[in-house]
Order: structure tokens, then C-alpha cells, then sequence
């Protein structure tokens, strides 16, 4: 048995993972994940307002490495404020 066999996603987790998409912040990481999805041949449609996938017809394997990658998007994007904020903070010990 593999770990993906204990892997489902019903609706609720489906609509996180949409979710989570939607709050991306950075146009790369967009464009990373399109090339994910352009490798995964998931059907999508595209228009004038941006392109569409319809989340309930992506394969289980599919959607695992999607969220996979939107984890590790999270981590990187946690570990990079948390620096930031250390960094801020050492640079306002200032003495005179």
C-alpha cells in the first residue's frame, strides 16, 4: 500500500484547495502551478477573465501533488515572513 491510497478529498477539502489557490499572492507562483496542471493533463478553459478548472473532475493524484505543492508554497512563504520579521525586529536594537 502506498501513502496515496489514504489520501481522499471530498468536497470541503476540495474547496480548501481552491481556496488556498485563490489567496496565492505572487504571479509565478501561478504560473508554476499552471505548468503543474499542463503536466498533470487536467482540463481547463480559458477567457478573457483567466483560466478555469473544474476541481471536481481532477484524479486523486492530481490533486495530491497540488497540494502538496501549495504546502510547500505555504512553508517556503512561512519561512520567509518569519525571517523577515527576526530581521526587523534585530534591526530595531539600535544603540546609540
Amino acid at each position: 500500500m502506498s501513502s496515496d491510497e489514504y489520501h481522499t478529498y471530498d468536497y470541503n477539502k476540495k474547496k480548501k484547495i481552491v481556496y488556498r489557490i485563490q489567496n496565492l499572492k505572487k504571479r509565478k507562483i501561478y504560473i508554476k502551478l499552471f505548468k503543474l496542471i499542463l503536466n498533470e493533463n487536467i482540463n481547463y478553459s480559458l477567457n478573457n477573465n483567466g483560466i478555469f478548472i473544474n476541481v471536481s473532475k481532477i484524479k486523486l493524484d492530481s490533486l495530491i501533488k497540488i497540494d502538496k505543492f501549495l504546502n510547500e508554497i505555504e512553508i517556503t512563504e512561512t519561512n520567509i515572513t518569519e525571517s523577515s520579521d527576526s530581521f526587523s525586529e534585530k534591526s530595531l536594537n539600535l544603540k546609540f
